[in-house]
């Protein structure tokens, strides 16, 4: 089972239970507004030119929430029987 961790900008981990519920609702806002909105993800390796690769991804709906954890920080607004 994986934690529920939440990382922000500066790669600090916090453990999702333990965000105040003012940083948990502006966080869920901005997961809905990035899966309406849509975003790109991007990935790629190699060691030399011969074995390069690049891929470029746009999530959008679902598959945005998924990528962004939805699900973790909806149920911690549950459990603390927030309506957002």
């Amino acid at each position: 089972m994986r934690d529920k961790v939440h990382i922000d900008k500066n790669g600090t981990v916090t453990p999702i239970e333990d965000l105040k519920t003012s940083h948990l609702i502006n966080i869920i806002k901005f997961i809905r507004r990035k899966a309406k909105e849509g975003f790109s993800t991007f990935s790629g390796g190699g060691s030399c030119d011969d074995d390069f690769w690049f891929e470029v991804d746009e999530l959008f709906g679902r598959d945005a929430l998924d990528y962004l954890n939805y699900d973790d920080y909806m149920e911690e607004a549950l459990k603390r029987k927030l309506r957002i």
